[in-house]
């Protein structure tokens, strides 16, 4: 016995009702719409590119004006630090040949002092001598000691022992700095160092 056939589908049944030209210019006008929008977007991109373009030409101008201030500017601070180099050498030439006429000058200075120095020390040990031979009892007249620095009679110098015992602790300090000795101490160290500068450390006190 045969099977009985299965139905075919209506091709005619799958094809719209609405026919193709009526919808034709809807979709040429969706295309040109999009072609509209296209262009649009093209523009945009076309103008976005021009100020990519432009910023990328002041980037390098920018660049280019920084190189050339670099440039200047490192030419500059060679050119600074070339001057002052070129002025430190001169000031330190300037500062040694100062330095050095300074020295000779000293030297000159100390060489002068020399003499005058050793004869003041001559007539300081001759006077300690004499005055060894004061005695207190006796106001015998102290033989003057002479500062050392300039050969000349110790201004307000004690005429005897009495006056030197006597003598105050700033007038102390001035003789004893013609001598060269120290001014520390006491008064009565004061006037005991005098006394061995003086001679008479046989009367101390």
């Amino acid at each position: 016995m045969r099977g009985v056939p299965e139905p075919q589908p209506d091709m005619n049944a799958l094809v719209p009702n609405t026919p193709v030209t009526q919808e034709w210019p809807q979709v040429m006008a969706a295309l040109q719409e999009l072609q509209a929008s296209i262009k649009n977007v093209d523009s945009r991109i076309a103008k976005m590119d021009k100020r990519v373009a432009e910023l990328d030409m002041r980037v390098a101008e920018v660049r280019t004006r920084f190189t050339a201030w670099s440039n200047s500017m490192d030419q500059g601070l060679t050119a600074l630090q070339e001057a002052m180099n070129a002025g430190l050498i001169t000031l330190e030439n300037n500062t040694n040949t100062r330095f050095t006429k300074v020295e000779s000058h000293f030297t000159t200075l100390e060489r002068s002092l020399k003499p005058i120095r050793q004869e003041a020390l001559a007539h300081n040990e001759l006077a300690c001598r004499t005055n060894a031979h004061t005695l207190v009892e006796i106001p015998e007249r102290l033989k003057p000691l002479r500062s050392l620095a300039t050969n000349a009679v110790i201004v307000e110098f004690p005429n005897t022992v009495w006056e030197l015992d006597h003598l105050s602790s700033a007038k102390l300090d001035s003789i004893l700095m013609a001598l060269e000795k120290s001014t520390e101490g006491s008064l009565t160290a004061k006037k005991t160092r005098l006394r061995w500068a003086v001679g008479v450390y046989n009367n101390l006190l």
